[in-house]
């Protein structure tokens, strides 16, 4: 049996967020499918090696976003083309198919010397019998071209006869017409969808068509690692991120207002900072944010997960602006004040805060009085954090739990292709922290 496995970014090396959700994906595949060849659509890397063994990656090096060259570099300096190009070309298979098939055939006689890496992808899915998208929010306006592309890659695995399931999903915000009839033609024949939130997406997918019987909630994948990691008692240590990004909406001047707070709050507790970076690209606005804090770690990328995770675990409460942070956190039960400004984090945390409770607290930026806010969060959420702890690792099992079961409802969908289904022995349910150092 060969299954595909679409991470969540081809570049694991820059986000841990990304490292866990592909571990915990090909960790509970494997538990499920033993003898399983599991490819994933990621390059190469000592990374992959350490946390997802036994797995192949089948694409070669490509060049980060925005290292382009010639027609595409071009385009890229024109305000909205590129995009404009993914919504005609998806407009013409729709409306007039038979003109698509017709300039999709030009294309491939064209010799044109670049890579078409679009065609790798497609001819590393074709000939697996499984698909199965790890956990991610990548089917959303707010990386428009991204999500054209995904759901091209699932497309092409469904009209192959491939079975698709997509696990631990953030979905939206959706409002733009284009790519929403594009989901909703393209996730009607995914097999599975399973969500990391039960506040926006669900409402999401049922507005697309998708049958309710088809949409699981379980949490994000992340969870079981911290969950497992926890700490057998809070720290003392008040952790900090601050994500600074276009699709957060945040940038550096919101830095030395955040700073005070963050400083004040950590002085009044006479407590540590922890930096916690999860994004390689995190580290420089952490710096600026814990300044020349007396009491503070060293601000480092760790591109190990366990790393970070057991950064996580000193603490007593976070503050943070990135989402997989906060994950990290409320599953090892500890409270967590969250940041946000764009829509696209608006809807993550409040996912999270429905998932795990009142551990959860998230402070708008478009407020005018947000500091008060905030620094009244932190302040709860340090003195409360003990009466929390126990609701949110209940919380964090839960999902945990939810998790589990929803691959295993996938493996159950097709037990075909199991040799422990035809002799009648049920697969083990091993944990995905099997391959975690």
């Amino acid at each position: 049996m060969r299954i595909i496995l679409e991470p969540s970014e081809y570049h694991l090396e820059d986000n841990v967020g990304h490292v866990v959700m592909t571990h915990v994906a090909a960790a509970r595949v494997s538990a499920l499918w033993p003898s399983a060849a599991i490819e994933i659509l990621t390059e190469p890397s000592a990374l992959l090696s350490e946390f997802c063994p036994g797995c192949i990656a089948v694409l070669r090096h490509r060049p980060r976003s925005g290292a382009q060259s010639g027609f595409q570099a071009v385009l890229a300096q024109v305000p909205g083309t590129a995009q404009g190009l993914v919504i005609l070309k998806n407009s013409l298979r729709r409306h007039s198919p038979s003109l698509f098939k017709i300039l999709k055939r030009l294309k491939g006689r064209a010799k044109l010397p670049t890579r078409d890496y679009r065609s790798e992808e497609r001819d590393a899915i074709r000939g697996a019998d499984l698909m199965v998208v790890s956990g991610m929010g990548g089917v959303t306006e707010t990386f428009r071209a991204y999500a054209f592309g995904l759901l091209d890659r699932i497309e092409s695995a469904l009209e192959a006869g491939i079975p698709v399931a997509m696990m631990g999903q953030g979905i939206g915000p959706l409002r733009d017409p284009e790519l929403r009839a594009r989901a909703a033609e393209v996730l009607s024949g995914v097999s599975l969808i399973c969500l990391r939130e039960g506040r926006a997406s669900p409402s999401i997918l049922t507005s697309l068509g998708i049958p309710p019987e088809r949409i699981l909630v379980t949490g994000d994948d992340a969870v079981e690692i911290a969950f497992l990691r926890r700490p057998e008692r809070l720290g003392n240590s008040l952790g900090v991120n601050l994500r600074v990004a276009r699709y957060s909406a945040i940038d550096l001047s919101l830095a030395p207002s955040f700073a005070r707070l963050v400083q004040q709050a950590a002085t009044n507790f006479n407590a540590e900072l922890t930096p916690v970076p999860i994004d390689r690209d995190d580290v420089e606005p952490i710096k600026v944010v814990v300044g020349e804090y007396r009491k503070t770690e060293p601000v480092e990328y760790a591109a190990s997960p366990i790393r970070a995770i057991e950064s996580v675990g000193r603490c007593r409460a976070l503050i943070t602006g990135s989402y997989h942070a906060a994950v990290f956190a409320l599953s090892m039960g500890i409270p967590t004040v969250c940041i946000a400004c764009s829509d696209y984090y608006v809807d993550k945390f409040l996912g999270l805060g429905h998932q795990f409770g009142p551990g959860c607290e998230v402070v708008m930026l478009d407020r005018t009085d947000w500091p008060e806010k905030a620094a009244a969060a932190i302040a709860h959420a340090w003195r409360s954090a003990e009466q929390l702890r126990p609701e949110l690792l209940g919380a964090a099992h839960k999902q945990v739990e939810l998790g589990r079961a929803a691959y295993r409802a996938v493996y159950e969908m097709f037990p075909r292709w199991s040799p422990q289904y035809q002799h009648g022995i049920a697969p083990a349910n091993a944990p995905a922290e099997n391959h975690m150092r």
